[in-house]
């Protein structure tokens, strides 16, 4: 590259999406010998960076980095005219995580069967970090496959949410890996995870699928996305740089320092690859366009993109 390198973020300084996005800059950075410009473009759930990457010339001088509430958008919200497919040149799959289903200690279950039959006769409300995103249609999922009655409330963050998990003001918290350590010292029961299989970090927790209910499959993952039609020689120089870094090695659990790197937020176990992030994308495709009509015309358009915390969702 000849010039430095736009790199959009969809989420606003200080959010994991951005830490990841600096990170991925800053190693791209060194290997190419050219600056990343992080730009941060907020709002309309992912659709001003996106609009900003389709717009933008196929040249490699303009990437994102993209989570699934960009491939979901479009099927949530009928305003979202965009193909996640057709309009992402995938470079690579950075990040790969799963969802957990966590509880309050006091919820009488300690399997995923048994905390739908209990639903069914005491309505759960769970908490995610906001209204569309992967927590949110994990959520959504369970309820719809399993028949139980799982009501969504929404927060600005999921610290919140599984802070009033922890407190009992709702019962149930969808949540990431990397926000696990707080069960770990009881505060909350994780009772299953969304993974294709149980994840070395919590080698004890089912799958869903275990618990009964295999459609109830939802990844978190990071990728690097470029305009579509970008040229394969650029694409393939990006993701050769990125396969090559060390710092893009799957990690076995968090790091013990606690700090944030590739190792300890990294949980899935692919391989940096843009032919495994093209896979993942028709994934998300296939599992939320079945499902997003329903969740969208449930509680999507009816709340108009509006975030609650949990004081005004109860007024």
């Amino acid at each position: 590259p000849s010039r430095p390198i736009r790199l959009l973020i969809h989420t606003p300084p200080g959010s994991l999406v951005d830490v990841l996005g600096r990170l991925v800059g800053q190693e791209l950075g060194q290997r190419l010998g050219q600056s990343f410009v992080a730009d941060n473009r907020t709002g309309g759930a992912t659709m001003i960076a996106v609009e900003q990457l389709i717009r933008s010339p196929a040249d490699g001088y303009t990437l994102m980095i993209t989570s699934p509430e960009a491939t979901m958008q479009p099927f949530l919200k009928k305003s979202y005219q965009y193909d996640p497919i057709k309009d992402f040149t995938p470079i690579a799959l950075v990040v790969t995580s799963w969802t957990v289903f966590a509880v309050n200690p006091k919820v009488p279950a300690n399997t995923l069967p048994e905390l739908v039959a209990y639903s069914k006769t005491h309505p759960v409300r769970y908490g995610s970090g906001g209204i569309g995103g992967v927590l949110h249609i994990a959520g959504e999922m369970l309820r719809l496959k399993s028949g139980g009655n799982f009501v969504h409330v929404p927060y600005r963050g999921g610290a919140q949410a599984a802070t009033d998990a922890i407190a009992g003001q709702i019962e149930m918290v969808s949540m990431g890996l990397a926000s696990t350590r707080v069960a770990e010292s009881g505060q909350l029961k994780i009772l299953a995870q969304t993974g294709p299989s149980r994840h070395p970090m919590l080698p004890d927790v089912p799958t869903t699928a275990e618990g009964g209910l295999p459609d109830v499959r939802m990844e978190t993952w990071f990728g690097l996305a470029g305009p579509p039609n970008m040229p394969k020689e650029i694409v393939a120089r990006i993701n050769r740089e990125l396969a090559e870094s060390g710092r893009f090695q799957p990690a076995k659990g968090n790091d013990d320092d606690g700090q944030i790197t590739f190792n300890s937020i990294r949980h899935g176990l692919l391989e940096v690859s843009a032919n495994n992030y093209a896979a993942q994308l028709t994934v998300d495709v296939s599992l939320v366009g079945k499902n997003g009509k329903t969740i969208g015309s449930r509680e999507l358009s009816a709340t108009a993109g509006q975030i609650h915390t949990l004081a005004e969702f109860e007024d």
